[in-house]
């Protein structure tokens, strides 16, 4: 195999890994304990609280009908990381030190899918930090999120 596509390759371990353990952790939330079930780590500041988010960030989706919101929940993340994809794999800009974020990022994205498809009543979500108002996230929206904040979004 060309060594340049093997290196372009490796990252996604990374996704593979994100998918896995998102998966199990959100399986031994989902079997342990019950919506809504809290769980203190350090005080109120972290908690394990097992909640379902049936929309997207920020609630949306939720006032709309229900075509309308599973084109939005489903269709929209489904082309946007086909689309991450095809950039990863089509720019000669990206630097390889953005290649680990980029797979991590696909990783969050394929385990909040994996959730709607699956999942009754929506992603899973258990991590909850409070900071600037709550952030209930689970290890896919986690991992998502700070590694969008690498490319400083």
């Amino acid at each position: 195999m060309n060594k340049d596509l093997m290196k372009r390759l490796l990252p996604f371990s990374v996704t593979i890994g994100v998918v896995v353990i998102d998966q199990i952790t959100k399986l031994i939330v989902t079997s342990t304990m019950k919506v809504y079930d809290i769980i203190p780590v350090i005080g109120d500041f972290f908690r394990i609280m097992f909640i379902r988010n049936p929309n997207v960030i920020f609630g949306i989706g939720k006032e709309m009908p229900e075509f309308l919101r599973l084109i939005i929940i489903i269709l929209f993340p489904v082309i946007g990381m086909v689309l991450l994809v095809i950039y990863y794999f089509r720019s000669k800009e990206l630097k390889d030190i953005y290649r680990l974020p980029f797979a991590g990022i696909l990783g969050g994205g394929i385990g909040n899918v994996i959730d709607r498809f699956f999942q009754p009543g929506g992603v899973v979500d258990f991590f909850d930090f409070k900071f600037f108002g709550d952030f209930e996230k689970g290890i896919a929206d986690s991992f998502s999120f700070f590694q969008w904040q690498f490319y400083g979004f």
